[in-house]
């Protein structure tokens, strides 16, 4: 029987033992959501891991709640992201790129004025949501979410359009793959909940409806 530190095939990627690292937010990126050098120390001296999961990454500069978070949605961003990559293989680890749309998960203070988007509008338990921002002071400090409009179908379209393209950015940095952040009650986990997903179109509804959206950006 294989131990947890015997070699792991995932689907043709070989990794080393089957111990791998959990994402963790780090905001530590730029104004323009570019990973800076900070972040290749950290995730190099990380790489002994079976695989690494990256903090979370924003997919459009219309996904925020962590101000600071990094994105792969621009090209600096892509190549803010390839010398981290790049350290972690060269110290023999693997690594995934998260991929991450906060949703309603968001405040207009640090989206640049817009409604952060969400399945249905819905808005009663704003004080519950968190989002942090960096402070004038230079301390990080949690900030008030506000009030998610209702995504249309266009922009269903370009969310899903979004995690595609920054699935392919991830691999053009040179990860060795994605992983879909779907839980904790960012946009694909606001579309399964029917709490927050009241939508009568084939996006709401039927569980299968629900899913749609995750489905679709895999």
């Amino acid at each position: 029987m294989p131990t947890l530190f015997d070699p792991f095939d995932l689907r043709g990627l070989t990794l080393k033992h089957r111990v791998a690292m959990a994402p963790l937010t780090r905001c530590r990126a730029d104004a323009e959501g570019v990973p800076q050098p900070i972040s290749q120390t950290y995730y190099a001296q990380r790489a002994s891991a079976g695989l690494i999961i990256t903090e979370a990454t924003n997919i459009t500069s219309k996904s925020c709640s962590f101000e600071r978070a990094p994105g792969i949605y621009s090209a600096a961003q892509v190549e803010g992201w390839k010398p981290i990559i790049e350290a972690v293989h060269k110290n023999g680890g693997s690594i995934f790129v998260q991929l991450w749309h906060c949703g309603r998960v968001g405040s207009d203070a640090i989206l640049n004025g817009r409604a952060p988007l969400s399945p249905s509008g819905v808005n009663d338990d704003l004080d519950s949501l968190q989002v942090w921002g960096l402070m004038a002071n230079g301390r990080y400090a949690r900030i008030a979410a506000t009030h998610s409009r209702e995504m249309t179908k266009t922009d269903i379209a370009e969310a899903i359009e979004d995690y595609g393209r920054a699935a392919a950015n991830a691999m053009e940095a040179g990860a060795d793959g994605v992983e879909i952040h779907a839980a904790n009650g960012y946009l694909p986990h606001q579309f399964m909940t029917p709490t927050l997903n009241r939508r009568t179109d084939e996006y709401g509804g039927a569980l299968a409806n629900r899913l749609r959206l995750y489905w679709r950006c895999r």
